[in-house]
């Protein structure tokens, strides 16, 4: 999402349903975007469609934390997510792993990942099952890809879900 690295872009208005569990919380969604204004105005759109949503830098995060991933532990962010929103820089060596490890340890939780649409047929062994969603990102596509992936719209998501053991 390529909206403005200059100055915080305050959250819009959304029009529409606000998602909601059965229990009447907001479905929590992890942002993994490691450039610090992009993630900013990643959560604030999805705050302001309604979800709970928090933000990650993934293993280059600045402020000084080390990443679980990398270190092969679990994510407690990514454990407790409902959707995770993963940006797919291709320079980034870590991009393909963390992504791996991600999906392998929470194989039921949706996952929608940014990529430039014509990088996408490159590296399918790694999105199969994911929700794409191509950049450049505008407000209405970051929203409606993570309602798709939430509602798990996709056949061929939910089967992959549902055929994994308790």
């Amino acid at each position: 999402m390529r909206l403005s690295r200059h100055k915080p872009i305050a959250a819009p208005d959304f029009e529409g349903p606000r998602p909601v569990h059965d229990n009447g919380s907001s479905p929590r969604v992890l942002v993994e975007e490691d450039d610090p204004a992009t993630r900013q105005a990643m959560v604030n759109t999805l705050r302001a469609a309604g979800f709970d949503t928090v933000g990650c830098g993934g293993p280059d995060d600045a402020d000084g934390r080390s990443c679980p991933l990398v270190q092969g532990d679990g994510c407690p962010a990514a454990e407790d997510a409902d959707v995770i929103l993963f940006s797919f820089r291709l320079a980034d060596q870590h991009n393909r792993m963390i992504l791996k490890q991600i999906r392998r340890a929470n194989p039921r939780t949706p996952i929608v990942v940014e990529i430039p649409q014509p990088h996408a047929a490159r590296h399918q062994d790694v999105l199969v099952g994911t929700t794409l969603l191509h950049s450049p990102v505008t407000r209405k596509t970051l929203t409606q890809a993570v309602l798709d992936a939430w509602h798990g719209p996709n056949r061929r998501q939910r089967v992959l879900r549902d055929s994994l053991p308790n």
